[in-house]
């Protein structure tokens, strides 16, 4: 009879542990684990930009939003755990704390030595869920290629003049002629000479077909700049000005309303992101 004693006396200990434990048994409230519902259950991350200069200064802005299970943002002062592996990038603080669901750090990179370029990827951890972002960092390049592109694509245009617009740092060699149409459906070339006070250069081409050209989904223009030592990462984009964009159909110089600067698109490619 001692022996049943101890075997009651444990089974009745292990009931009434287990009743005293949070959502089980015991009254009628429903079984399961309580979840905080200010927990964070996502993390989105996004940049400022997705490339920068590595020189210890310029700066990637890392932003990352926390909700909660529920879609909304966590409350204000929910502490966000930045973390990168690349010894050489550095962060402008580990740990950050929400406001409106978002948490920012700066994220900058050291000259790279023996590369040109590297990728460096942050995680941003808030309670037990995370989320990256992947930023390439570049050294200081000496020339960009510029390429230009309609969107959507254009057709029966049979003239067209802009200014191709640039950032400090970066310049263009006139005698080079390193401008040039690479859709040989756009016809002629007009190139104006740059002008290095402004940062800019004047752009044309001209197809005397009776329909004009039509671009496709090819870009049109390609062009090749020096950048000075020390200039940074220029910018290149097309001056969205109304006088300094033209474009006309075939037909005798009558302008083409649905056409204008913003149709253009720029993309640059520096030679120390290759």
């Amino acid at each position: 009879m001692k022996k049943m004693k101890i075997y009651v006396g444990v089974a009745l200990a292990f009931f009434l542990t287990l009743s005293t434990l949070p959502g089980c048994g015991g009254g009628g409230g429903g079984g399961g684990v309580l979840i905080d519902p200010d927990a964070p259950a996502t993390v989105s991350v996004v940049g400022s930009r997705t490339m920068a200069l590595a020189d210890s200064a310029d700066a990637v802005a890392v932003m990352a939003t926390v909700r909660k299970l529920d879609g909304t943002v966590v409350p204000d002062g929910t502490a966000v755990i930045f973390g990168i592996a690349d010894p050489d990038a550095s962060l402008s603080a580990a740990t950050a704390t929400t406001a409106g669901g978002l948490a920012t750090v700066n994220l900058t990179h050291a000259p790279i030595a023996g590369a040109s370029n590297v990728t460096t990827t942050v995680t941003c951890t808030a309670g037990t869920v995370s989320g990256n972002l992947t930023v390439k960092f570049i050294n200081q390049p000496t020339s960009a290629e510029v390429v230009i592109a309609f969107e959507p694509a254009v057709t029966n245009l049979a003239a067209l003049s802009f200014n191709l617009n640039n950032g400090a740092g970066a310049t263009f060699d006139n005698a080079a002629q390193t401008i040039a149409a690479i859709n040989t459906a756009t016809g002629s070339l007009v190139v104006g000479n740059f002008n290095a006070a402004a940062n800019s250069n004047t752009i044309g081409l001209i197809n005397g077909g009776a329909g004009g050209f039509n671009t496709g989904t090819q870009p049109i223009i390609q062009a090749t700049y020096a950048i000075a030592p020390g200039a940074g990462l220029p910018t290149f984009a097309i001056d969205q000005t109304p006088l300094t964009f033209t474009a006309t159909d075939p037909l005798g110089g009558i302008p083409i309303p649905p056409v204008t600067a913003a149709n253009l698109v720029v993309t640059m490619t520096f030679d120390t992101e290759l």
